[in-house]
C-alpha cells in the first residue's frame, strides 16, 4: 500500500506564524544542509526575540519547520578542575571541554559541552555554512 500526504491548506507566511516557530536543534541545521536549495526557505528581518529584533532563517527540519538566528557561531573551550577518576579524595585533574556560541544582540547563546572537539567544530562549521547560504535569498513579509 502506498501512503500519500494530502495538503489541505496553505498558509501565507507571516510574523506570526514565525513566532510560532521554534529555534532549531543542531540535528535540523544538519538535515537542512544536506540538500540547503530544498530545505533553507531564507532568512527574514526584524524577529523580536528576547525584546530585540534580530535575522532569522527559516529552515526545514524534516517533520517541521525551524528558526536559526543569522549570527556567526564561534568554537568555545573552557577549562575545569573535576575530581580524577580514580575516586581518590583530593586528586584533580583538568578537563577541556568545547562549545558554540553565538552573540545575538546582548544574549550569548551556548550549545551544550562536550569534550569532543571534532563535533563541536563541525556543527559551528554547519551552522556558519548555512548562516551563509540564508543570507542569499531574502524574504519580505
Amino acid at each position: 500500500m502506498i501512503e500519500i500526504e494530502v495538503v489541505t491548506t496553505k498558509k501565507k507566511l507571516s510574523m506570526s506564524l514565525l513566532k510560532q516557530m521554534p529555534m532549531a536543534s543542531i540535528s535540523g541545521i544538519k538535515f537542512a544542509m544536506m540538500d540547503p536549495s530544498q530545505r533553507v526557505l531564507g532568512y527574514v528581518n526584524a524577529f523580536k526575540w528576547n525584546k530585540i529584533n534580530i535575522q532569522v532563517a527559516i529552515i526545514n527540519t524534516g517533520s517541521d519547520w525551524a528558526l536559526v538566528p543569522l549570527y556567526e557561531t564561534v568554537l568555545k573551550e573552557h577549562v575545569q578542575r573535576e575530581q580524577h577518576p580514580d575516586g581518590q579524595e583530593y586528586h584533580t585533574h583538568e578537563v577541556k571541554y568545547y562549545y558554540s556560541q553565538q552573540k545575538v544582540g546582548n544574549i550569548n547563546r551556548t550549545s551544550k559541552k562536550s569534550e569532543d572537539k571534532e563535533h563541536v567544530e563541525q556543527c559551528v562549521k554547519i551552522t556558519n555554512e548555512l548562516v551563509k547560504f540564508a543570507k542569499g535569498q531574502h524574504i519580505y513579509l
